[in-house]
């Protein structure tokens, strides 16, 4: 997909503001990230909850950005 969203990406653009909760936002992005290193490890089954935690993870980091 060409026009899917870029995690890394994100995390760079929220890196480049100067509040202290956008560097909260890369903290956690990059958290989550990390966290969906195991994705390689398990069934496809498997992966469905750590994918919808990430989702559910990402969108909380996105409201506390929006809320800053």
């Amino acid at each position: 997909m060409t026009g899917a969203p870029n995690p890394a990406a994100l995390a760079r653009a929220l890196g480049d503001r100067a509040t202290p909760s956008s560097a909260d936002g890369v903290a956690a992005v990059e958290e989550i990230l990390a966290g969906m290193a195991v994705l390689d490890t398990m069934s496809s089954a498997e992966r469905v909850p750590v994918f919808e935690a990430a989702h559910e993870r990402l969108q909380d980091v996105l409201a506390a950005v929006d809320d800053a």
